[in-house]
């Protein structure tokens, strides 16, 4: 009887490969460096948001819903990037574009540094605020920083 007992309860509890329930990481703490560009992609209904710290020398700390990870973009990436903000101060000022965007799958990107933020660089403003966008978009697939579904269930 006792084995018989032993043997249900076996198959009712899923083996941890079999499951599909993702264990969400220890949470670590994001910090942003001094002198740190911070990039903060807002997110949308569907998908989470991230940051990204990157600092000068292109050490960079992001941030997903998976967890705080580090990384490193390449030297000639955070030296265009920083030369770009610091030409384009401030940046508070840069001219935002104006776009319709998705309610499910629209989101805002930001980058702020030296105490001002800049606007939304999905919608177009001038040239200077595309190149901040095309640039965060090199140092999201040097870091392989992607948009991650909201719908991911974690267990504690």
């Amino acid at each position: 009887m006792i084995l018989l007992a032993a043997l249900l309860i076996a198959q009712m509890t899923p083996a941890a490969t079999d499951s599909p329930i993702l264990r969400r990481p220890p949470p670590q703490a994001f910090v942003v460096p001094p002198d740190a560009a911070l990039i903060v992609n807002g997110g949308s209904t569907n998908f989470a948001g991230f940051k990204i710290a990157v600092e000068r020398d292109g050490t960079a700390t992001y941030q997903q819903p998976s967890g705080v990870t580090q990384g490193r973009v390449s030297a000639a990436t955070a030296k265009w990037l920083f030369e770009h903000l610091a030409a384009d101060r401030p940046l508070d000022k840069l001219p935002s574009g104006q776009c319709v965007k998705s309610a499910s799958f629209g989101s805002s990107t930001t980058i702020a540094w030296g105490g001002e933020t800049s606007p939304d660089l999905g919608c177009p403003g001038d040239a200077r605020v595309q190149e901040l966008n095309r640039t965060v978009g090199v140092i999201e697939r040097q870091l392989g920083v992607t948009a991650q579904p909201r719908n991911r269930r974690y267990i504690e």
